[in-house]
């Protein structure tokens, strides 16, 4: 047979700061290929890693708006497949580059005095899990509301009866 990779790692329940979430456990193809692709070859040109992180960012949300524009392009008014709303622009790198954001504040967090006290209570996973989710949930829905008002989801419903659509 064939190995494959995990694309996740529970990324919802056990990640316990914003960079295991994002580097180690959310969607680790993308993952790879913004590492190689952007990270590492601006930290070999001396950025640091605060820009590298930035600009990865930046380019996870200019990928993710092409996708979402190439998704939601509709190809003429007798095509029923495609929901003809008007899509907007620029919401998916908000997203990513308030991540990002909260990824260079970590870096910056890192090793000061009260990162040390945070450490030393030993907080369980749950709970860091819970501060980490809770620090992107308030914006999670630039994320997902394109992808709900383009019925993007609709299909997922056949092979996961278990997805409702919450209208308010």
């Amino acid at each position: 047979g064939k190995k494959t990779k995990k694309v996740t790692n529970n990324a919802m329940l056990e990640s316990t700061s914003v960079s295991d979430f994002w580097g180690r456990r959310w969607n680790q193809l993308v993952h790879g290929a913004l590492k190689g692709g952007v990270f590492k070859p601006l930290r070999k040109h001396n950025f640091s890693k605060e820009i590298s992180a930035t600009a990865t960012f930046l380019a996870s949300g200019l990928i993710h708006e092409y996708v979402l524009a190439v998704m939601c392009h509709s190809y003429g008014s007798g095509d029923d497949y495609f929901h003809h709303e008007k899509h907007y622009y620029g919401v998916h790198l908000a997203f990513f580059l308030y991540n990002g954001i909260l990824i260079v504040l970590e870096y910056a967090f890192i090793g000061t005095v009260l990162h040390k006290k945070i450490s030393e209570l030993s907080l369980p996973s749950p709970v860091l899990t819970c501060m980490v989710i809770g620090s992107a949930l308030p914006i999670a829905h630039w994320f997902t509301e394109e992808y709900v008002r383009h019925h993007i989801y609709d299909g997922l419903k056949v092979g996961c009866p278990m997805i409702v659509t919450i209208n308010y």
